[in-house]
This record gives C-alpha cells, structure tokens and sequence, in this order.
C-alpha cells in the first residue's frame, strides 16, 4: 500500500526531529503508485454532506461520516492501523500515538479556487477524549497540480516570523508534523486553481494522553492569526476572537457582506 519509504524510518526520524522552525519531514510518493491512482479515482467530490468552512481565514470543505464500506474509510483506517502508528511514532519519537476514532477536524479536505488555510494553532485538547492532538499527517492527493496555484503548507516560528515554505508536489505527497505547542501552520494565501479543480488532502491526527502543557494551557478550538506586518480588518478581529470558542457561521458574517471582495476572495 505504501511507498518505500517504510525502509527509511531512520533517516526520516532524523530530518523530522531537525527540522525548523517545528519538527517536521515531508514524505514523497507516500503510497504505492497503483494505491495513489485508486484513491484518487475514488476520491470524492464535496457536496451537500461535506462540512464547509467559508470565512476570511478559512476555505475548505471537510469529511469524515464514513460508512463501514467506504473505499476511503478503508484508507482512513490504514493509517491508524497498529503498523502505522508504529511508523508515525518511529519518526517523530511521541511513543504511545494513538487514533482518533472521531476524526475531529480530520478526514478528507478538499480547497477549491480561493480556498485557503490562514497561520493557526491547531486544537489540543479532544472535545470527546479528552486526548491530546501531538502529530499531524497530511497527505495530498492533488493529481496535475500546477504549483503556480498556490497551496502550500507554510511553518512558522514562535513569532509567526520567518514562514518556511513547502515546496513539493502535491500529489502522493505527505507532510508529517508536530501540532501542539506553538506550531503555527497554514497557507494564508487562497490558491488560484480554475474552477471545479481541488486541492485534496487526507489528514489524520493523533493523539496521546495529554502532557502537562496542554493541561496547563488547552485548546480546545483551532485559534487563527494574522501574519505580523499585514493590516487587520476591524471585523476580522471579532472574528478571530469568535473562532477560538467556536466555528463560525454565516450569521457571524452578516455585519460584514464584502468580507470576500475585502480579504481578495472573490475573483
């Protein structure tokens, strides 16, 4: 199922644990070529069922009600395999890693034309489990994806200073990284692919029994920010401050009807 990259545990645990500004490797041709083309044929297209994200931080289409004899649950459910968290835990060295059988914020991920992912802390703290969210796998599934359209994953510093770009296919391509702590991530720029293409991703999250930090400091929420430097909108800032609480809904946009003409999102 998967690439060869299963030999390389060590040499992938080395540039994962060295990596800056957070612990980090990307991980090519990450699953068999035979494997990559059966997902993307059975990769879904977003409709009416698909959860979606439309604010000035956020564009995205989310999945994850899975039935039993859903192709991509099958793929899901490798992932969280016992031979893949053995994988997971080998190269970021977080022994004990475990699934998340709710698949809170995970699932399959789809961006269309000016969707985007601004710089954010992910949740830490599971809203059912209680478990704590340590690693991140997020594996693209975009087949004839042309790299001026944007769409890559950015990390940043504890400053939210000094983005480190990734730059690397986004087909059959995995990004595995650190989540808690400061680990500031996203891609605040909306990609420009035509109409009716996707940005597809599969991500998986997993969790330990949480560290004394994220008791200290939980969250429970996805907490989003601005790039220093870069001017806020006043509604923006109500905004931000909503989303650590809670998801946004159209009923928070209403005292802002240009929000897309504002923030660039509607070419």
């Amino acid at each position: 199922m998967f690439g060869s990259w299963t030999n390389e545990l060590d040499r992938l645990s080395y540039e994962y644990t060295h990596a800056c500004p957070i612990e980090h490797v990307v991980i090519p041709n990450f699953f068999s070529l035979e494997m990559a083309e059966k997902i993307h044929a059975q990769f879904p297209t977003p409709d009416e069922t698909w959860f979606k994200y439309e604010n000035p931080f956020e564009g995205k289409y989310i999945f994850n009600q899975f039935k039993n004899d859903d192709p991509m649950k099958k793929v899901i459910d490798e992932l969280y395999s016992p031979q893949f968290l053995e994988y997971v835990s080998k190269i970021s060295q977080v022994p004990n890693l475990e699934s998340d059988p709710h698949l809170n914020a995970g699932g399959l991920h789809a961006y269309t034309r000016n969707g985007m992912s601004g710089v954010h802390l992910d949740y830490t703290i599971h809203p059912v489990t209680g478990k704590e969210r340590r690693v991140s796998i997020m594996v693209y599934m975009s087949k004839n994806w042309n790299e001026s359209w944007g769409g890559h994953l950015k990390l940043y510093d504890e400053n939210i200073e000094n983005p480190v770009k990734l730059v690397h296919s986004l087909w059959n391509t995995a990004v595995l990284f650190r989540t808690n702590g400061k680990a500031y991530h996203g891609f605040p720029e909306p990609i420009k692919c035509p109409e009716g293409q996707y940005r597809k991703v599969i991500g998986i999250y997993y969790m330990t029994d949480p560290t004394p930090e994220s008791l200290a400091n939980p969250r429970k929420n996805a907490q989003y920010f601005i790039e220093p430097g870069k001017p806020v909108h006043e509604n923006m800032k109500k905004l931000l401050d909503i989303r650590r609480s809670r998801r946004l809904t159209p009923d928070d946009l209403l005292s802002w009807p240009d929000w897309r003409r504002d923030c660039g999102r509607d070419d």
